[in-house]
C-alpha cells in the first residue's frame, strides 16, 4: 500500500521503533513530552532520549527521511513575540521543555554536518507548527 500509515511506538523502546519503521522510507516525528512545568530529567529522557531512539531506529532501516515536528517555544523569552524569524539568535531557555527541543534540533542538525553536495545525503525537516497570530493564522 502507498501512503502514509501511523505506527504506533514507544520512543523509549528501542526495539519496539524498530518494529514500527520496518519497511519505511520517511519518519515523520512528533512524539515527546511537552508543557510548561516538570523535571527537567523526563523531559530530556522524553524529548532527547526518545529522538536519539527514533534516529537510531531510522539509521537501521536506512530510513533517510525524517520530520521533527519542534515547537516555536525555543523563541520564548518570557514575552510574547510576533514574527519571530528562524535565523533568529535563540534565547537562553528557562523552561524544561524549550531547553530538551532546542538539544534535540541541534543533535538533528548535527546529522547534516559534513555532508556534502553529491553524496547520498539525509535531510531533518524541523517544523515547528503554530496557532493564530494578530491578523490571522499563519
Amino acid at each position: 500500500a502507498r501512503g502514509i500509515v501511523f505506527e504506533p511506538a514507544d520512543i523509549l523502546d528501542p526495539a519496539g521503533l524498530a518494529r514500527a519503521m520496518s519497511p519505511a522510507d520517511t519518519v515523520i516525528h512528533c512524539a515527546g513530552r511537552y508543557g510548561d512545568w516538570g523535571s527537567y530529567r523526563d523531559f530530556h529522557r522524553d524529548n532527547v532520549v526518545g529522538t536519539r531512539n527514533v534516529v537510531a531506529a531510522c539509521r537501521q532501516h536506512g530510513i533517510r527521511k525524517i520530520v521533527f515536528v519542534s515547537t516555536p517555544s525555543m523563541y520564548f523569552n518570557g514575552h510574547d513575540r510576533h514574527d519571530v524569524r528562524e535565523d533568529e539568535p535563540l534565547p537562553e531557555q528557562a523552561m524544561a521543555y524549550g531547553r530538551s527541543k532546542r538539544i534535540v534540533e541541534h543533535e538533528l542538525q548535527g546529522l547534516l554536518e559534513g555532508v556534502t553536495v553529491g553524496q547520498a545525503a539525509g535531510r531533518v525537516l524541523n517544523w515547528r507548527p503554530y496557532g493564530a497570530q494578530k491578523n490571522g493564522v499563519k
